[in-house]
């Protein structure tokens, strides 16, 4: 049997989503003159979803076309560029290291996936020491490694499982989105309640929802529920 351990990372490893959406709502007031305090409701609204999705989806609400591929990328700098000094700052969920520890013990691949560029969310990985926990790092776009464009998590996952062949994959993150793919794909998916409901998580597809110093036991009952 080959395992696999897959979390999303915002929300998940470390709590970036305010700084995050303080930024995007910024940027989107400067750029699109898009109201700040709608544009952030919007990326906390849609946490988990791609980055040029909910971009995308916000301006086609705001009667303006989705973007060039030369205007996301644009966009896209412009934003990392004011978070960039911020992440080796942020604060990371109590007992992230016991959890990646246990993972990376207990698993055959340990993996990060995110809907934030991969390249970005590689360097936010340094900035905050946990970047040696994972074999692979998948984000949204085209990614640096790999030369492979992924559009969202589900084509994240269809890559661990061509490439690794798990048997059984966990996933753990904030959000409905990473339950709902992780359902779809066959995994065990275990919620964490940093920025949604525990309900919300649960009619998602959540096996369990849990906080974050609950991850690591979690886990070890997904592990021990598929030996049954």
């Amino acid at each position: 049997m080959i395992t696999a351990y897959v979390t999303d990372c915002d929300g998940t490893l470390f709590d970036t989503e305010g700084m995050k959406s303080d930024a995007f709502g910024t940027l989107c007031e400067k750029i699109w003159d898009i109201e700040a305090k709608k544009a952030k409701a919007h990326w906390l609204a849609r946490t988990g979803v791609g980055r040029r999705i909910k971009t995308d989806e916000l301006r086609v609400r705001c009667s303006l076309a989705p973007m060039t591929d030369e205007e996301y990328e644009s966009f896209n700098t412009e934003l990392f560029d004011r978070l960039r000094d911020s992440y080796g700052q942020c604060q990371k969920y109590p007992g992230v290291y016991e959890t990646l520890e246990f993972a990376n013990t207990y698993f055959d691949h340990c993996i990060a996936f995110t809907g934030t560029p991969a390249a970005e969310m590689q360097q936010a990985l340094e900035a905050t020491g946990l970047i040696s926990y994972f074999e692979q790092v998948y984000g949204t776009g085209l990614h640096p490694k790999l030369k492979i464009n992924f559009p969202d998590k589900t084509s994240h996952l269809s890559h661990i499982k061509e490439t690794y062949g798990p048997t059984f994959i966990v996933i753990a993150g904030d959000a409905e989105e990473d339950m709902r793919v992780g359902r779809e794909a066959g995994a065990y998916c275990i919620g964490l309640d940093t920025t949604k409901p525990a309900e919300v998580l649960l009619k998602a597809g959540a096996q369990v929802v849990v906080k974050p110093d609950e991850l690591k036991g979690a886990i070890r009952d997904a592990l021990e529920s598929n030996k049954k």
